[in-house]
Parts: C-alpha cells; sequence; structure tokens
C-alpha cells in the first residue's frame, strides 16, 4: 500500500506482512495524487512538481516542474510513455517523463481538478472547480507535442 499526505512524504506498506518496505521525501508541501506506471510512482504535490520514485530499488528518478499552482491530478498512459497532470494554474500537461520534459500544455479557462482516461474513446475528462466535465480527444492534446510520433492513424 501506497501512502502520502500533508506530511510530504510516501510511505510504503507490506499489506500482507505490515511491514513499513520504504519512505520517499523530497516534496516541499503536502501530497496531493499519485498515480503509478509499472515500477515507477509518480506523485503530484502543493509544491507544484511531480515527483518520479523508482519502485524496485526506491529512488528519486528526479522532479517534473511546470505547474504555477498546486496539482490536484494526473494519468499516465504507458503504452506511450507520456504522463498528463493537470492544476488549479488551469494548466494540462503532458509530460514525456522517460525524458524528464514537458511536451505539451493546453492551458483552459478554469481552474482544472480531476481526470480520467477512457481508453475505447481515445478520451481524457477533466474535472473544474467550476463544475464542468472538459472533454478531450487525446488527439487534440497530442497534435499540440510537434511530434509526429504522436500522429493518429485512421485505424487508431
Amino acid at each position: 500500500m501506497i501512502v502520502g499526505g500533508s506530511d510530504k512524504r510516501v510511505n510504503i506498506w507490506n499489506i500482507r506482512t505490515y511491514d513499513h518496505v520504504a519512505q520517499f521525501r523530497g516534496h516541499r508541501d503536502s501530497i496531493t495524487c499519485m498515480t503509478i506506471d509499472m515500477h515507477l510512482l509518480f506523485t503530484g504535490s502543493d509544491d507544484m512538481t511531480i515527483g518520479i520514485w523508482e519502485l524496485q530499488n526506491n529512488y528519486n528518478v528526479g522532479f517534473l516542474a511546470g505547474h504555477k499552482d498546486s496539482i490536484q491530478d494526473m494519468i499516465v498512459l504507458p503504452d506511450i510513455g507520456l504522463l498528463m497532470s493537470c492544476s488549479y494554474d488551469k494548466n494540462l500537461i503532458v509530460w514525456k517523463y522517460h525524458e524528464e520534459r514537458e511536451l505539451a500544455r493546453l492551458e483552459r479557462n478554469e481552474e482544472l481538478r480531476c481526470m480520467d482516461y477512457l481508453k475505447s474513446l481515445k478520451t481524457l475528462f477533466v474535472g473544474t472547480n467550476d463544475k464542468i466535465i472538459l472533454t478531450i480527444p487525446l488527439e487534440e492534446i497530442l497534435q499540440n507535442t510537434g511530434d509526429s510520433k504522436y500522429a493518429f492513424n485512421k485505424d487508431d
């Protein structure tokens, strides 16, 4: 079990033995969200950064910085190596996390609160603080990357 919160730390517990397995430190403010891609844990924080943690050997890979307000949610798309984060700064950022770099940014008019991705529709749903759900096709998000690798075929 992986737990993060207002103490700025991530704790990992073995739920079978109740043993404390690891603790990650590095955020300067509360941890607000987490997501996992195989052996990588991503932690979003009120400190406006995303921590990347390697779970097999329990170390910090690095931090992604680009938001100007609290990170509220993240979605990882492991099949294409992308992480998306949303924030109260009204931005959705697409990260190429294996390269630790920002790939694209979509600015909206509302503070972004939460996200979910429906793979069958290739659509991202983003909830706002204005009680609106934005539907954003993945194609619209990825066309802003400038990378032809993310262009869609008709069969996709």
